[in-house]
């Protein structure tokens, strides 16, 4: 069922019909007049009102809601989005004897200008080292593959400026979308039932 909303011009006109039947003659023409004002004023604020009462009714169902109101009806059914990925993975990089990489270093990638951290503080062996390093940011965009390269953010003492990507270790996702949640959240909400319902 469609929900259908007055245009503002149709609220304004029913305001001067109203007000008009009320005092029991014609409003004048002039553009200020106060019957005009007053309509002009009241629908505006009537048709602001169908607007919000339209989108609110429509966020009260799974079939039309989204975002937050989607997420509180899927909570009420035990169904929750799936949150964003951070994608994560093993960069070889040159570290000195003194030199440590932790997670106060950031690594900017070449290919999608994405920044990384690292999840451990690692100790140099004056070789070529393998720290793991996961996206600031989750989501599809971090994903980095084999042999791309990172840049240092602040350079930092006995430790190499670029580093090379060794190995994915998980893959970034991006958080669910409405439609794919929707559809789990509606499959629950029509497998409750009663009555011996499967």
């Amino acid at each position: 069922m469609a929900i259908n909303i007055p245009t503002t011009q149709e609220i304004i006109d029913g305001f001067k019909a109203n007000i008009q039947s009320r005092v029991n003659q014609t409003i004048p023409a002039l553009a200020k007049s106060f019957g005009n004002v007053i309509s002009t004023a009241m629908g505006l604020s009537y048709t602001s009102l169908f607007k919000y009462g339209a989108e609110r009714s429509l966020q009260n169902l799974a079939l039309t809601s989204t975002g937050i109101d989607l997420d509180r009806i899927g909570q009420e059914y035990d169904v929750f989005r799936t949150a964003a990925e951070s994608a994560v993975v093993e960069i070889d990089i040159q570290i000195g004897i003194g030199g440590t990489v932790g997670p106060q270093i950031d690594f900017v990638a070449d290919t999608n200008r994405r920044r990384y951290r690292p999840t451990e503080t690692v100790s140099g062996t004056g070789a070529v080292t393998q720290v793991r390093v996961s996206a600031i940011i989750p989501g599809a965009d971090g994903n980095l593959q084999v042999g791309d390269t990172l840049t240092i953010g602040i350079p930092a003492p006995d430790v190499g400026t670029t580093a090379t990507v060794s190995t994915v270790v998980n893959v970034g996702a991006d958080r669910e979308t409405d439609d794919d949640y929707r559809r789990r959240v509606l499959g629950e909400i029509r497998t409750v039932g009663g009555a011996g319902t499967p």
